[in-house]
């Protein structure tokens, strides 16, 4: 026998949730629950479809203490069904006006931290939003608007991480008249929020307006047309984020750095991609213009020059190499605990002590981003740094010290380049021209009984 249209609905809920997270069936979900439409219909359908479930609700405190009034609703219609609920809040529009975000970005961030944070205290394996067919509909025409590359096109993924916590939206495929009418078929209630009138609002001004003008004068369909072009653009951006990490590693040299002529060889739309890993990755401001004007630099740049991307990041560009580093290099150090870990300049170091030698000659196994040095001459702990006035440095192979100065005219490295050349150093002591010679005083020698290893892990 074919199933009821409200069964059907709950069954196609609970499926869709299941395909994003699959999990052990007695984990329980936090659902984050306004009391409108969307929200509540996710609630009353998974708790039918027999998943265990939490409510998650937070007050932005506006309206008037109307916002107030919609959390107890949530409260009283979760406590009738036997599930557990959380509440939190904040004052939006102080902590906007503070930090001169808008009101929405503002209470974006307090909403979901405080839904990770809920997560994280009561073991919830993973959080759920009401997000619909409509609101990807929206959201793709909205980033139309404002201009937005293909990855923006995509529109709402089903499924992301929020905080390290599994973020997912189980009625994306689910257009809110079908909400709506099963709430209304089944009798329940739910709680109209004012502020999604306000003409104010961008997405507002879509929903009631443009596309309304849009289904009426040009496509009927066009709700469809959007989802649509979601849907088949989160598959082929999935295929390039696929090539362009693969690129991305090719681009890399034993350092880490971008190798440019792996770089030029690439076709323009993963230079473009790749480009913008590279700049987000190193804590730069990936704008259209910035990614446009670093592929530039790569593929046409001379030795020496740079690139502001933003967020007090540089994009350098030397001979036959860039490299991410911070806008003004010089003077920069981050300390290396012994055992530990640390980031600067656009890369991440590692150190630790080793169990036993390896097998062979030390030389083989050591590489301009890894490094295999005598632990007993080490303090308890490192620094990676930039060139400080009067250093100086012992290269393995040689007796007594030379200026850092003098080696780096030996290397050939231009001024730039010695500005953001890191160094590992041990107190006082260069152990490391990160790239090139370690110091003779840390070498492994047949006396050596501890070894310690510092790499580089990975670039930003």
């Amino acid at each position: 026998m074919p199933s009821k249209p409200n069964e059907k609905l709950i069954n196609t809920v609970c499926d869709a949730l299941d395909a994003l997270f699959p999990r052990p069936w007695h984990e329980p979900v936090l659902l984050a629950v306004s009391g409108g439409a969307d929200s509540m219909a996710l609630l009353h359908l998974l708790h039918r479809g027999g998943c265990p479930v939490a409510v998650a609700h937070f007050d932005h405190q506006t309206r008037d203490g109307a916002s107030g009034a919609e959390g107890r609703f949530v409260a009283e219609v979760a406590e009738s069904m036997g599930v557990p609920t959380h509440r939190g809040g904040g004052d939006i529009a102080a902590l906007a006006e503070a930090s001169t975000e808008s009101f929405e970005m503002a209470a974006r961030r307090a909403r979901y931290a405080f839904l990770v944070e809920t997560a994280n205290a009561h073991g919830y394996a993973a959080i759920a939003t009401g997000h619909h067919a409509d609101d990807q509909a929206e959201t793709v025409l909205m980033r139309l608007l404002r201009g937005t590359s293909p990855t923006g096109l995509a529109g709402i993924p089903g499924r992301r991480s929020e905080g390290g916590i599994p973020l997912l939206r189980p009625l994306l495929g689910i257009a809110r008249a079908n909400l709506v009418a099963w709430l209304c078929g089944e009798g329940l209630s739910w709680r109209e929020d004012q502020s999604n009138e306000d003409s104010d609002i961008l997405r507002n001004r879509i929903r009631h307006e443009l596309l309304p003008a849009l289904r009426r004068d040009y496509n009927p369909r066009i709700d469809e047309a959007l989802n649509r072009l979601a849907r088949i653009q989160r598959r082929e951006d999935s295929l390039l984020a696929r090539l362009t990490a693969e690129a991305h590693v090719r681009c890399l040299d034993s350092t880490g750095r971008i190798d440019r002529q792996a770089f030029i060889v690439l076709d323009e739309a993963l230079q473009h991609r790749v480009m913008t890993d590279i700049i987000q990755g190193g804590g730069g401001d990936a704008t259209y213009d910035t990614v446009c004007r670093g592929v530039d630099l790569l593929a046409h740049g001379e030795a020496g020059k740079q690139i502001d991307a933003g967020n007090g990041i540089a994009l350098f560009c030397g001979d036959g190499y860039g490299v991410i580093a911070p806008l003004r290099a010089e003077g920069v150090e981050k300390k290396l605990p012994l055992p530990g870990e640390a980031t600067l300049g656009g890369f991440h170091f590692r150190c630790k002590h080793l169990a036993q030698c390896p097998e062979g000659l030390i030389a083989n196994h050591c590489n301009p981003g890894y490094q295999l040095v005598d632990g007993a001459t080490l303090g308890d702990s490192l620094c990676v740094r930039t060139r400080r006035a009067g250093d100086r440095f012992q290269p393995m192979g040689m007796k007594g010290t030379k200026k850092l100065k003098d080696y780096f005219n030996d290397l050939g490295l231009t001024r730039a380049e010695r500005d953001r050349q890191l160094l590992v150093t041990s107190g006082d002591e260069i152990i490391w021209v990160v790239g090139h010679n370690i110091s003779g005083v840390v070498a492994v020698t047949g006396d050596t009984t501890t070894l310690v290893e510092i790499e580089i892990v990975r670039p930003l």
